[in-house]
């Protein structure tokens, strides 16, 4: 009673104004305590101390729900008030009434006793117990686990709640919710769904209804893993195009070992049975869902993933998570690169500012134990960005990619800036430095994603080629029967031409329903050459094509075309993954401006632009120049072949690149120098430069190379000419021919068996 009165249940009715804000405190209470509230504050009100303009204002302050009128209304009720009564109460918590005055005078206020009459009743053990208050939606979503076998058909009778995606904002008590609707990439709705146990043993209900009712409680305790509800989300699109493929995104990024959550395409026309069951099961939990199921022809059902958005997330960046889950962003840039998805890591050096919130990290077991799991959400392939900033994209992600593939510094600058948002993280990875284990474990993360992804090129050229050829058949056979556009048109535009005629003329309508019939076997021909193509590569299927190939397609014309284009944006940008992890860093000399390296090393040109690479000398006679757009201002390229066959003048070859190296380093600048493999004429050229330029002796040019440089083995001919340079140069040689290493492929012997194995480590 002190605690509803604000402390005190005497004094004038004057100054029942300053205890309205205690009670309104205590209403702030739930379940059984707001019985409690409900009946103190009646006997307050009778009895005087609490007055009905007091009452009035304490509702208007606090926003009484119903729930808590129907409490005030049968509290009132069970002390025996009258009708007069009852409906001063129902006045005061709604202002809009007209003012009642009770008929009967008020009793005089009680005493201790008598008030503490007031509440004995709700200590009495046969009175009916209190109403619960369930968890809310959004409670019992996060504790929800991640729906388990989303891949097969789910049985939809377990539906036990659903609900758009606002229900997750966080509502006040009183306050009507306000729509917070999901905003997605690909647009649309977001639903989000409980599934009950698969076993169905515990009954939810009765185990919250006898615990106490207070809605900031943590009910998990009482729930074990056999009774926790699956969590799922229905994600519907104005596209059905933009869910086939954000679906496929999500089966190339489980290739890449990124944590996806499980999901599976439903189409109406394939998966009728199923679809209608969903339906169904949500007609009497969630109007909008069952609307929305009306309305569309295709939803996306996912796991739904409990976590902390990357810049809320703070375990995962401790020291004994610090490696993995650098490891798994680097895995997630590499898709994201591929995507161009800059709607989820912050980089500014490609001009993404991201948006953390689609990163998501969670735990699917003890922390301790599993740790945290990167998970990321929400991105498609693009169907057709624009070219000019296609082109400028290629550009930087060739760059960052190179630069963090090989060169610690740029890749520990890469993954500052994905961390940028999250302070912990920023921190964790600003101490740990560039030359860590948590950068390596970064680069290991690129370099294996990256090494899946281009697995699949093969097959996506074959697909996208296939198409290609049927797309041209067809309209050059419908140019015959509809005749060409007055105006060149785009792809698109033709088939909506052809569609719109095909309304008009008989003949164009036969001609495009037997192009359909034709091209949907053809397209269930190229879903099984695809899983041929697989089993002969020794690949696993990663992508279904769920919806644009085979018995899953509703129109196999424009479902072909609208899976070719986006396929060519993919096809584009693996070309630009492909020659960054072709790229390799080539070999710094100590004390020498010179570095070596083979043909692939000639390719990171980023890479020698930061390394201050002025000249490229290539050794060889085929391999081709980069082009001068490549090369750029800064570095200029210069062939000098150093052929070991008979009447090439290897003398001639050998000065010429000494004196380019040397016109390029007395400017400051540095020299690549490479062959094909950089074992043999590369070395060479570095051996001859120490000898004129350095003023070293072969021996100790050699021994310095060879230390760094283990495969590194000129021919025969090019150590004839370096001693016979040592001897015109410094006046003596420094090793005999007895002491030249064997030139050519050397004999790799077994040391247990003692037998010639083959010429390299690889065949050891």
């Amino acid at each position: 009673v002190r605690l509803c009165s604000g402390g005190s249940v005497e004094g004038p009715a004057g100054g029942a104004m300053e205890d309205s804000e205690g009670a309104a405190e205590a209403l702030r209470v739930s379940g059984a305590e707001l019985d409690a509230a409900a009946t103190a504050l009646c006997g307050l009100q009778a009895s005087g101390v609490m007055g009905q303009s007091s009452l009035a204002t304490l509702a208007d302050e606090t926003e009484l729900p119903s729930e808590l009128r129907e409490v005030l209304t049968e509290a009132t009720a069970s002390h025996g008030a009258s009708a007069s009564r009852r409906l001063t109460i129902l006045e005061a918590t709604d202002p809009a009434m007209p003012e009642l005055v009770p008929a009967t005078p008020l009793p005089p206020p009680p005493d201790d006793s008598m008030l503490a009459d007031l509440l004995y009743e709700c200590s009495v053990p046969d009175r009916k117990p209190p109403k619960a208050v369930q968890p809310s939606f959004k409670e019992r979503l996060q504790r929800a686990t991640p729906a388990r076998d989303l891949a097969h058909r789910v049985d939809w009778g377990r539906l036990a709640a659903a609900d758009a995606s606002e229900a997750t904002s966080d509502p006040v008590l009183g306050i009507p919710r306000q729509p917070a609707r999901i905003e997605v990439n690909s647009g649309g709705q977001v639903f989000f769904g409980l599934l009950s146990p698969a076993d169905d043993t515990v009954d939810l209900s009765r185990v919250l209804g006898c615990a106490e009712a207070d809605e900031s409680a943590d009910w998990s305790f009482l729930l074990d893993t056999s009774s926790q509800e699956d969590g799922v989300v229905f994600k519907f699109c104005t596209s059905r195009h933009m869910l086939q493929s954000e679906q496929m995104v999500a089966e190339l990024a489980r290739h890449l070992g990124v944590a996806s959550p499980t999901s599976r395409l439903l189409l109406r026309a394939y998966d009728g049975e199923e679809w209608q069951a969903l339906e169904t099961a949500a007609r009497g939990l969630c109007y909008p869902l069952c609307e929305a199921l009306q309305h569309h022809e295709a939803l996306l059902l996912l796991q739904f993933i409990p976590g902390c958005s990357l810049h809320e997330e703070r375990e995962a960046w401790e020291p004994r998570h610090l490696e993995a889950s650098v490891q798994a962003l680097g895995r997630l840039l590499v898709l994201d690169l591929l995507l161009g998805n800059a709607d989820r890591l912050p980089l500014p050096s490609l001009g993404w500012r991201g948006n953390p919130s689609n990163v998501l990290w969670s735990s699917t077991g003890p922390a301790a134990i599993t740790g945290r799991r990167c998970v990321p959400i929400d991105a498609v392939v693009a169907r057709r960005p624009p070219k000019l900033l296609v082109q400028e994209a290629d550009g930087k992600v060739g760059r960052l990619l190179e630069l963090a593939l090989l060169d610690a510094p740029s890749a520990f600058e890469a993954l500052q800036e994905a961390v940028s948002c999250n302070l912990s993280a920023a921190l964790a990875v600003s101490n740990a430095g560039a030359d860590s284990p948590a950068v390596e474990a970064f680069q290991a993360g690129l370099r294996r994603a990256l090494e899946l992804v281009l697995q699949e090129q093969g097959l996506l050229e074959m697909i996208a080629g296939v198409i290609r050829s049927w797309l041209d058949d067809f309209h050059a056979d419908m140019r015959a029967v509809a005749g060409a556009a007055a105006k060149k048109l785009s792809e698109t535009r033709e088939i909506q031409r052809l569609n719109r005629a095909a309304t008009r003329q008989d003949l164009i309508r036969e001609r495009l329903g037997s192009w359909r019939a034709v091209l949907r076997e053809k397209s269930a021909t190229l879903l099984r050459a695809a899983d041929d193509w697989c089993e002969r590569h020794s690949a696993p299927a990663v992508l279904s094509f769920a919806g644009f190939l085979g018995a899953t397609a509703p129109d196999p014309l424009v479902d072909a075309y609208e899976l070719l284009v986006r396929l060519q944006q993919l096809l584009a940008r693996l070309r630009v993954l492909r020659l960054a992890a072709d790229a390799s860093r080539p070999l710094e000399l100590p004390g020498s401006p010179l570095l070596l390296g083979p043909a692939t090393s000639a390719c990171s040109l980023h890479l020698l632009r930061r390394l201050g690479v002025t000249l490229v000398i290539s050794a060889t006679a085929d391999v081709p120049a980069p082009r001068p757009e490549e090369l750029g201002q800064e570095i200029q390229w210069r062939r000098v072949p150093l052929e070991e066959a008979e009447g090439c003048d290897l003398a001639g070859a050998l000065a010429e690149a000494v004196r380019l190296a040397s016109e390029a380093t007395a400017t400051g600048g540095r020299v690549l120098v490479h062959c094909h493999e950089g074992r043999s004429r590369s070395p060479a050229m570095c051996l001859a430069y120490a000898v004129v330029h350095e003023r070293r002796t072969l021996a100790q040019a050699w021994a310095q190379l060879q230390a760094l440089h283990t495969s590194a083995r000129p021919g025969a001919r090019l150590w004839r000419e370096l001693l016979a340079l040592e001897l015109a140069v410094l006046g003596a040689n420094s090793l005999t021919e007895a002491e030249l290493p064997p030139s050519g492929p050397r004999n790799v012997m077994c040391s247990l068996c003692q037998q010639v194995v083959g010429l390299s480590d690889a065949a050891l």
